[in-house]
C-alpha cells in the first residue's frame, strides 16, 4: 500500500514538473509570437499559430488577441475569392476557439465584427454582440462594435420586436452612453500618459501599437455617442427622458456609469435646465469625478453665478487632466471669470495657463489686454505711469507670438493699436521722466518698464 502511494506521489510530481515545463515553454512561445505581431511580421507569426493553438490553447489570452490580428491580416491580404473565403473561415474558427477557451474575452466581438465586414445577416451578428456586452462589457471597447451593437438594437426597437420597448431602449441607450464615456476617459488618460512618457524615453512596441490603434478613438467615440443621440431623437424628447430618469434615478443613484449615461443623454437632447440634470451631474461628480464631469459642474455653477463653486470645480478639472491644452483652457476660463472683478486673480490664472501650456499664446494676449484696460483708479497710478504700461503690454504681446507663431498677425495688429497710446515726450517731461528711467509697478501688475526715447 505504501509502495503504491510512493509510486503515485512520484508520478504526480513528474506530471506536475512536465506540465510546469510545458506552461513555461508555451509562455515563451506566445511571447515570441506576440513580438512578431508587434513588429508587423504577420507571415512569421502565422507560421507559429497552429502549434500554439494545439499545445497552448489556454496559457495566455494574448494568443487570441494578437492572433486575431494575424487572421484579419490574412483576410485582407487574400488575392483571390477562394483564398479570401478560406481566410475568413479560418478566422471565424479561430474566434470560436477564443470563445471556447476564454468565454469572457472578446472572441464574440471579434467574430461579430468579422461577420459584419463580410456582409453577414444582422440576425447572426446581434446575438453575439448582445451576449458579449452582457458577459464581457470591459472588453467592449472598439467604437465600431459599440456603434454596430446600438444600431442593431435600435433596429429591433423600430421593428417593435418583443422586449424592445421604449423603456428598454432608454436603459440600453443610457448604459451604452455611460460605457462610452468610461472607455473614452480610459483611452484619453492612457494616451496622455504614454505621450508624456514618449517625450522622455523610448516606449515599448505594445505601447506604440496602442497609440496607433487609438489615435482617433476619442473623436470616434464622441461621434458614436452623437450618432446614437440622433438615432433615438425621433423616439424621445425632454419630457419622456425626464419622466424615465425621474422614475429610475433613485434605484440607480449609486451607479456612476448609469448616471453618467443619464447626464450624457440629457445633454445630447439639450435637456439641461432642470434640477434633475443639475442633481445628476452633482451626484456623478461625487461618485466618479473626472475632467469632463468637473468641467460640466463648473459650467452649471457659473450659470447660477456661484463664482466660488465655479472656480472650485474648474480647479478640480485642471487637476484631473493630464492634457496640457485642456488644463490651460480651464485656467483661462477662470481668468475670464475674474477679468473685470479681480484683475490680480485674472492675471494669476492666465499665468497658470501659460505655465501649463507653453505653446499657447492666449494667456499673454489676455494679460496684455488687462494692462491696456487699466483705469486711473487701478493701483493708484499716475496718468503717465498708466500710459507707460503700454510698453509692458507690447512686451507681453511679443511673448504670445513666441509661444504661438500663428498669432503673428494678431500681435502686429494689436501692437499698432497700442503704439497709438504711448505717452509723449511732453507728457514724460511733465511727469519728470525720461529715457532710461525705470518704472516699477506693484499691485497686481508686478512689472518694470524702462522708458525708451519718446517723441
Amino acid at each position: 500500500m505504501k509502495l503504491h502511494r510512493v509510486v503515485f506521489f512520484v508520478t504526480f510530481l513528474a506530471f506536475m514538473h512536465t506540465a510546469s515545463a510545458q506552461v513555461s515553454k508555451c509562455a515563451d512561445n506566445i511571447s515570441a509570437f506576440k513580438s512578431a505581431v508587434l513588429a508587423g511580421k504577420y507571415e512569421e507569426a502565422a507560421g507559429q499559430i497552429a502549434a500554439l493553438k494545439k499545445d497552448c490553447p489556454r496559457v495566455n489570452e494574448d494568443l487570441y488577441t494578437y492572433g486575431n490580428r494575424v487572421y484579419l491580416y490574412n483576410v485582407e491580404a487574400a488575392r483571390t475569392d477562394a483564398d479570401k473565403k478560406k481566410a475568413v473561415e479560418e478566422a471565424l474558427a479561430f474566434t470560436d476557439l477564443y470563445v471556447k477557451n476564454y468565454p469572457s474575452g472578446s472572441g464574440e466581438i471579434a467574430k461579430a465584427m468579422l461577420l459584419s465586414s463580410q456582409g453577414a445577416a444582422d440576425k447572426d451578428i446581434f446575438p453575439l454582440l448582445d451576449h458579449a456586452y452582457s458577459v464581457s462589457k470591459a472588453n467592449f471597447k472598439e467604437y465600431r462594435a459599440i456603434e454596430l451593437y446600438f444600431r442593431l438594437y435600435y433596429a429591433k426597437f423600430s421593428a417593435k420586436e418583443k422586449g424592445f420597448t421604449t423603456e428598454a431602449l432608454l436603459q440600453k441607450y443610457t448604459d451604452l452612453l455611460g460605457h462610452i464615456a468610461e472607455v473614452r476617459n480610459n483611452v484619453a488618460d492612457k494616451r496622455a500618459k504614454l505621450l508624456s512618457k514618449q517625450k522622455e524615453q523610448e516606449i515599448e512596441q505594445e505601447e506604440s501599437m496602442f497609440l496607433a490603434d487609438t489615435k482617433y478613438d476619442e473623436s470616434s467615440l464622441d461621434a458614436v455617442a452623437d450618432n446614437m443621440a440622433k438615432q433615438v431623437s425621433p423616439s424621445v424628447d425632454c419630457k419622456s427622458l425626464e419622466a424615465f430618469y425621474g422614475s429610475e434615478y433613485e434605484k440607480n443613484s449609486k451607479s456612476a456609469a448609469w448616471i453618467n449615461g443619464m447626464v450624457i443623454a440629457l445633454k445630447n437632447a439639450r435637456c439641461t435646465k432642470t434640477d434633475l440634470y443639475f442633481n445628476a451631474v452633482s451626484s456623478l461628480y461625487g461618485l466618479r469625478p473626472t475632467y469632463d464631469v468637473a468641467y460640466e459642474m463648473a459650467q452649471l455653477y457659473q450659470k447660477k453665478n456661484n463664482i466660488a463653486k465655479t472656480v472650485e470645480c474648474y480647479e478640480a478639472a485642471a487637476k484631473m487632466s493630464a492634457n496640457v491644452v485642456r488644463k490651460a483652457d480651464v485656467f483661462m476660463a477662470i481668468a475670464e471669470l475674474y477679468r473685470n472683478s479681480d484683475k490680480a486673480k485674472a492675471k494669476q490664472y492666465a499665468l497658470k495657463a501659460a505655465e501649463a501650456n507653453t505653446k499657447s499664446g492666449m494667456p499673454y494676449l489676455f494679460i496684455a489686454e488687462q494692462y491696456m484696460s487699466l483705469t486711473a483708479k487701478d493701483c493708484d497710478l499716475s496718468e503717465f505711469d498708466r500710459k507707460a504700461l503700454v510698453f509692458a503690454a507690447i512686451a507681453t504681446l511679443k511673448k504670445a507670438e513666441i509661444a504661438e507663431p500663428r498669432f503673428k498677425n494678431t500681435v502686429a495688429s494689436m501692437e499698432q493699436g497700442y503704439l497709438k497710446r504711448i505717452p509723449t515726450k511732453k507728457e514724460a517731461k511733465a511727469a519728470r521722466k525720461g529715457k532710461g528711467d525705470v518704472i516699477t509697478y506693484g499691485c497686481w501688475i508686478n512689472e518694470t518698464v524702462t522708458l525708451p526715447k519718446l517723441k
